[in-house]
């Protein structure tokens, strides 16, 4: 165990803990035992990640705050990067970018990790532990991290109902306003994770094939 705290590049660190044991999944696993026990608890850490009070004054909320995600809304962002991948996919993806084009504007940030992946995450008695946060930032899409989770563990390890699970357990911690329009800000988010995978795999139609029902799940509005 170590417990260390500074600055290193005009960032601050801060390690609590060193993880020994593997983490819930390896990268090319698919046994979810030591997963599915988790699920209720990886939402808590999802939702309370989302919500750290991050003092505006600190170095990490200074560096993380360019100069274009001032001017540009994070929708607006969102978009740009949705539609480069999307531009070098094989596929016909308006009807899914036509969803974040219609809520660009309407997005709202957060805290994040940034990589919020089910690899990354260790049983630190009893905890989660949630290592590489060289990604994490401030002003992210709202449910970048729920997005993440879910299309990781979905496409990543061949699970359907457990990333489901997820995201009624993440969706059952929210606050009645924000339950009402989970899906609905989740959404583009979603989509910008799926399409992020689609460009992965541009080169290969076989993968390609076997992506494209969640796709359509998702614009079906078929996930939660």
């Amino acid at each position: 165990m170590t417990k260390c705290i500074g600055f290193f590049g005009k960032l601050f660190y801060f390690i609590a803990e060193r993880f020994l044991e593997k983490p819930f999944l390896e990268r090319n696993s698919n046994n979810l035992n030591r997963v599915i026990p988790k699920i209720p608890q990886i939402a808590e850490a999802t939702y309370e990640l989302e919500n750290l009070p991050i003092p505006p004054d600190c170095e990490f909320a200074k560096t993380k705050k360019s100069d274009r995600q001032k001017k540009v809304p994070v929708g607006h962002r969102l978009l740009h990067s949705t539609t480069e991948w999307a531009n070098q996919v094989p596929r016909d993806l308006d009807s899914l970018l036509e969803v974040i084009e219609k809520f660009k504007d309407n997005l709202r940030t957060s805290v994040g990790h940034g990589d919020f992946v089910i690899r990354q995450m260790y049983d630190v008695e009893n905890k989660i532990g949630i290592i590489d946060g060289e990604h994490a930032g401030l002003r992210g899409p709202l449910y970048y991290d729920v997005a993440q989770f879910y299309i990781r563990l979905r496409n990543g390890h061949d699970a359907k109902d457990i990333p489901q699970k997820y995201l009624m357990e993440f969706k059952g911690l929210l606050p009645p306003p924000d339950k009402k329009t989970f899906w609905e800000e989740l959404k583009p988010v979603l989509i910008q994770r799926y399409i992020g995978d689609l460009w992965g795999a541009a080169k290969k139609p076989k993968k390609l094939d076997e992506l494209a029902p969640l796709g359509k799940e998702i614009l079906e509005d078929r996930i939660i």
